[in-house]
Order: structure tokens, then C-alpha cells, then sequence
């Protein structure tokens, strides 16, 4: 099944002790966008009815006949699904079009949100073996929705730009992750049509560590310099 192994190694490594649930906001979608030498991940987490009446993914690939969503059949796979939910995204990465291909998606109850801060809490929110089916029946706007996308673009670092459906406007929280940590997060609220521009911020780290060394360096020659005046001094001195 695709990204099912993927999905599986990295949701093994979860301790479940410190792990912090994150408030789920009604209308706000959250994003999670982490990157390695190989691929961007994208996770994103949303009220199953803005993945449908803002996304528009098909109900019906959510629900049975009795309009309730029946959770056992969400245990058989669910890319399908993320896939039809990400067909009205357009991706971009250093400006040429991406594909996103969908790893898995996972429907959740709305008032018990998950952790979904870290790369790998979006794994393990999309698995499809961590949610029991509840005792009643759920309906959709009962219903909190994750989802995980991969690509593997010849530079994972280069700048992504995502165009979201929102025509009436679009609040996010955007976490970026990527080559070793966090980057940053950032509350953005897209406008109708406005692309969402995310870029690797490389800059205002690398210039501190730079004239970091700089400095460290000059102090260090002027310490050694000031070190061995002094050595001289005292010779002459005693002499």
C-alpha cells in the first residue's frame, strides 16, 4: 500500500509520553510542511467540513449510506481519498509544477484533537491504525480530518508555492520543518486567490554563524597576541 511502510517506520518511533494536543480551531487549516534530502512532506489538518465544502472532496468517500462515517473502512486504506483532496491544490517547487502524491488520510473525533506540531505527529495522526472506531457512529461535522502528501523533487530545499481552494478567504497555521529542526511557524490568513509561499529561511541563520566565527577567531588572535606581550614583558622584566 503506498507510503503505508513509510507511514508505519516513523509512527514507531512515537513516545507517547510528552506529547501535548494542539486546540483545533473551527475554519482554520493547519499545515505542516517538513523536508529532508529527498522529499517535502506536506500534512494537513482540517474540519472534514471545510475538506468539503472548501477542498471539495466528495462526501460520499466518506460516509455510508446512513450519512455516518463507518471507521472500519478507513482501516482498508485511504490515499484515494487524500488524493481527491489534494486535486484542486496547485503546487509549485523552484517555480515548476509538483506532484503530490497522497500517503494516507484519517478522519478523527472533532472535539479530541491530536498533537500536530512535528512531522511526526502528522504521521501518526494520518495512520490508519491509531484511531478505534467510536461506539456511536460519527457524522461529518462530528469530525476532524489529517491527511499526509509526499514529493520528491530534485531540490527539496528550493521555494514551494501551494495554491489553496479559497474563495471566500483561507486562515492557516503554517509549521515548517526541515534539515534537522524547526523553522518556524506563522499564522497566515490567504485572501481569495493569494498563493501560499514557503521558502527554506536560510539567510538570517547563516550570516550570524558566520561573523560568529569571525569574531571568535579575532579574539582568539588577540588574546594570544596580548598573551605573548605579555610573556615578553615579564622577561624583560626580570632580566
Amino acid at each position: 500500500m503506498r507510503g503505508l511502510r513509510r507511514i508505519l517506520a516513523r509512527t514507531a518511533l512515537v513516545v507517547a509520553g510528552g506529547l501535548t494536543c494542539s486546540p483545533v480551531l473551527a475554519d482554520r487549516v493547519e499545515l505542516i510542511v517538513a523536508r529532508d534530502d529527498r522529499s517535502v512532506e506536506i500534512f494537513m489538518g482540517m474540519p472534514v467540513l471545510t475538506a468539503v465544502d472548501t477542498f471539495g472532496l466528495d462526501a460520499g468517500m466518506l460516509i455510508g449510506p446512513d450519512g455516518r462515517v463507518p471507521f472500519e473502512s478507513l482501516q482498508e486504506g485511504t490515499w484515494q481519498i487524500a488524493d481527491a483532496l489534494w486535486e484542486r491544490v496547485e503546487a509549485r517547487i523552484a517555480g515548476q509544477t509538483a506532484t503530490f502524491e497522497g500517503m494516507s488520510l484519517m478522519v478523527h473525533p472533532l472535539n479530541q484533537p491530536l498533537p500536530f506540531v512535528t512531522p511526526l505527529n502528522g504521521l501518526t495522526a494520518i495512520s490508519v491504525c491509531g484511531v478505534p472506531a467510536p461506539e456511536a457512529p460519527r457524522g461529518l461535522r462530528d469530525l476532524y480530518l489529517y491527511a499526509g502528501f509526499v514529493a520528491y523533487p530534485d531540490d527539496p530545499g528550493a521555494p514551494i508555492t501551494l495554491r489553496l481552494p479559497n474563495p471566500k478567504g483561507l486562515d492557516l497555521m503554517v509549521r515548517e520543518h526541515g534539515f534537522g529542526g524547526p523553522l518556524r511557524d506563522r499564522h497566515v490568513h490567504l485572501s481569495p486567490g493569494k498563493p501560499l509561499e514557503l521558502a527554506v529561511p536560510r539567510g538570517p541563520v547563516a550570516v550570524p554563524v558566520a561573523v560568529m566565527v569571525v569574531v571568535m577567531v579575532a579574539v582568539s588572535g588577540l588574546f594570544l597576541a596580548f598573551a605573548a606581550g605579555r610573556s615578553r614583558w615579564s622577561v624583560r622584566a626580570s632580566a
